[in-house]
């Protein structure tokens, strides 16, 4: 994965959806991906809790969001 995307801004929406794609088409289970802040309990781990316009962040190209995204997988999160 990482030879496909090198770092920068946003590469994980694109690595997490890969990342995705792949788990799908290997186990029958519901995955998804979520992207915004992520929070434990009541403590966050990564963001800043501001709400985040998710339909106009990713109906384009937008290097500058600083933001991230994970996959879920039934009770569990997964960082790419």
């Amino acid at each position: 994965m990482l030879h496909l995307f090198k770092s920068g801004p946003g590469r994980c929406t694109a690595m997490t959806a890969v990342y995705v794609w792949r788990l799908r088409d290997m186990i029958d289970a519901l995955i998804f991906m979520v992207a915004g802040d992520l929070q434990v309990g009541r403590e966050r781990v990564f963001g800043t809790g501001e709400p985040i316009d998710g339909p106009g962040v990713f109906s384009r190209n937008n290097q500058s969001w600083d933001g991230h995204a994970w996959l879920v997988l039934g009770t569990m999160v997964a960082d790419i």
